[in-house]
């Protein structure tokens, strides 16, 4: 499924693969995250339009004529392999640096830029079900360890986590994380907490309330997050080069913070939870 906005003919046509969800959000709201010189803030609390809106701005920094064709993905594999063919040039969700993506770096064909993200601080914590009492009560690692997780198999830094913690889980599709724990096929589930006041105690995804498993929070830092394109045409170096010099403005002109700042997690309510974050080897 293709989405080709409203565009000069002359425009260079840049296939940016996206996730279904994220644009569904995008249609829902009317989000407007590809106009030059837009604002962010009535993007500001959903991280991936933030991601994409970067992307835009940093390609209009870059002074390229192009038109934004998004390629309807269902994950991020799905995404990579475009990228991999050609069939895709750039993905709208950022990845983060590691031996995965060093592995498809050296096969050929893809290139990543500067990092839009370096050494961010990321802040973990368990959510369950609203009618899971027993998960929402949890009041000890020892209890909060006898309770089962929904994780997708591409969430590597928190697989990782939970078997340091070691807590038991099932992979689930992303798409169906929040449907499992909501039936109670699992309890919890480790994520990524953002933003401030209710919205770090109570969640929604696809129109299915979360709460807070307990007040524990796991504290790491990042690898670099980068965006990566397919150089499986010659053509593309050019827009990759071009791109990292748009990417660079948009940095100077603070607008990554700016645009992230809402997404952030307040400390100054994390800080009084439990810090139980494994010790690294």
């Amino acid at each position: 499924m293709l989405w080709l906005l409203a565009f000069p003919l002359s425009a260079q046509q840049v296939n940016i693969a996206v996730n279904a969800s994220l644009l569904e959000a995008i249609e829902r709201e009317n989000f407007k995250p590809c106009v030059k010189n837009a604002s962010f803030v009535p993007l500001r609390n959903n991280e991936g339009v933030l991601d994409l809106f970067i992307l835009c701005q940093a390609l209009f920094e870059a002074n390229i004529d192009f038109v934004p064709n998004f390629i309807v993905v269902p994950n991020k594999q799905r995404a990579l392999w475009l990228i991999k063919q050609g069939k895709a040039d750039v993905l709208s969700d950022p990845v983060r640096y590691g031996s995965a993506l060093q592995d498809d770096l050296e096969a050929g064909s893809l290139a990543i830029s500067q990092a839009i993200h370096s050494n961010r601080p990321i802040i973990y914590a368990f959510y369950t079900a609203a009618t899971n009492e027993r998960a929402q009560n949890v009041n000890s690692l020892d209890e909060l360890i006898k309770l089962k997780a929904a994780i997708p198999s591409t969430w590597h830094h928190q697989i990782d986590l939970l078997d340091k913690l070691q807590i038991k889980y099932e992979f689930v599709q992303y798409k169906n994380v929040v449907r499992f724990i909501d039936a109670q096929r699992a309890d919890i589930s480790l994520m990524e907490v953002k933003g401030g006041g209710s919205k770090i105690y109570q969640r929604e995804a696809l129109g299915i309330p979360l709460v807070l498993a307990g007040e524990y929070y796991i504290n790491i830092t990042a690898q670099s997050e980068h965006y990566i394109f397919s150089e499986r045409k010659e053509s593309n170096k050019a827009l990759t080069k071009a791109f990292n010099s748009g990417l660079t403005i948009v940095k100077e002109n603070d607008l990554i913070e700016q645009a992230f700042q809402n997404i952030r997690p307040d400390m100054s309510i994390i800080q009084s939870w439990q810090n139980i974050t494994p010790k690294i080897n």
